[in-house]
Parts: C-alpha cells; sequence; structure tokens
C-alpha cells in the first residue's frame, strides 16, 4: 500500500471551523484521555501484528489454530496481556 501525501491548508475557514468544534465538544482532559486510548488501541494493535508476524516467520505453514496456540503460549508471559490478544483474534477473525 503505498502513501498518499496529505496537504492542509491550516488557514482554510472550514478547517479552523471543525477544530473549533472538536475543542469544544471536549475539554483539554478528556481530549487528552480520548487520544491516549486510541493511541493505546494503536499500540496493542501494532505489538499484536509483530507477535502474528513473528509466529508466521516460525512456521510458513501454520494454521489459524495454530497460529493461536503459539499466540496464547506467549500471551501468558506477556506484558501487553489482554489487549494484545483481542487485537490479534480480531485480525485473525
Amino acid at each position: 500500500m503505498s502513501k498518499v501525501p496529505v496537504h492542509l491548508d491550516l488557514s482554510d475557514p472550514q478547517l479552523k471551523q471543525a477544530g473549533a468544534e472538536i475543542l469544544a465538544r471536549y475539554n483539554k482532559d478528556e481530549f487528552t484521555e480520548h487520544l491516549n486510548s486510541y493511541e493505546a488501541e494503536v499500540m496493542a494493535k501494532t505489538a499484536a501484528k509483530r507477535q502474528l508476524n513473528a509466529i508466521l516467520a516460525d512456521n510458513h505453514k501454520a494454521t489459524v489454530t495454530t497460529i493461536r496456540k503459539k499466540l496464547r503460549a506467549r500471551l501468558e508471559t506477556s506484558p501487553e496481556g489482554n489487549s494484545v490478544e483481542m487485537a490479534v483474534e480480531k485480525l485473525l477473525s
């Protein structure tokens, strides 16, 4: 998948209005909490993909069942815990 550069005109009145609406909807703490939650979700998915890629690299002919067994074994010692397991389950389904 190729990346397409996006150029935003920060002087665009519609963009300024959208930013003002977002700021009006959230106070700073709520917005920061929402951002941190999103960041944690992205990090969990990234960790899940890394683990899945490591398992696939170990066994190119792995079935989904084999992948899940190996993943669960790794998750028992993983500091990320259930959030990674749930993200991988979503990737596999």
